[in-house]
């Protein structure tokens, strides 16, 4: 999944005062610096996390 993507998918959960910067770094964050992240790196974040 790339930026675009994980916007469209989770933006509703941001909260508005987020900028386009923040949000590029959230999601540099779960993709380890990559340009593209996959499913089973949410899944393995969200499972631990809760």
């Amino acid at each position: 999944m790339r930026v675009a993507k994980f916007k469209k998918m989770f933006g509703s959960y941001f909260p508005l005062h987020l900028d386009e910067e923040y949000i590029l770094r959230l999601f540099t964050a779960f993709a380890n610096g990559k340009e593209e992240m996959t499913f089973k790196v949410l899944k393995i974040y969200f499972c631990f996390k809760f």
